[in-house]
């Protein structure tokens, strides 16, 4: 019998995150500064024996520390995802992947009376968060397939 070969693809999740004020959407986004700088919207690993909803809700608290009551998922974007290759001087960092394909890509919406934070991990994966309307957002992503997700997410809302 042949042993399996381990997956060189990190799974994991993506969400664009509104709240609305005044009825209009705000979007979250966040500077990153590990491993490169930009504009990116949350995302993150799936951990082994962990679901993918799961894996979005420890997301959020772990990034923006807000928790299960005040999320509501409102559902999955189509045809949207992150796929990178994974540089080799991140591999041992990314544990040992050679590329990372965040999918699915959720739509969460969170209360207005959150607030929504960077926590202070090890990680220090963030130096900003911010909420900014859709067409401030559009321009601060970094990549295509953010935006592209950015778009498709505004009209799940209209």
């Amino acid at each position: 019998m042949m042993k399996e070969k381990p997956s060189s693809v990190r799974k994991g999740v993506a969400a664009i995150i509104f709240r609305r004020r005044n009825g209009v959407p705000e979007f979250l986004v966040m500077h990153r500064v590990l491993r490169w700088k930009g504009w990116e919207p949350l995302k993150g690993g799936v951990n082994s024996g962990e679901s993918e909803r799961t894996a979005l809700s420890r997301e959020i608290n772990e990034e923006i520390d807000v928790r299960g009551g005040d999320v509501r998922v409102i559902g999955i974007i189509p045809n949207a995802k992150i796929a990178l290759r994974v540089p080799l001087r991140f591999r041992k960092q990314m544990g040992g992947f050679s590329s990372a394909l965040y999918k699915p890509f959720y739509l969460v919406e969170i209360a207005l009376k959150a607030k929504p934070d960077l926590r202070k991990d090890g990680a220090r994966e963030h130096d900003e968060i911010m909420f900014v309307p859709y067409d401030m957002a559009l321009g601060m992503l970094t990549y295509p397939n953010a935006r592209a997700a950015l778009r498709k997410s505004m009209r799940m809302l209209l």
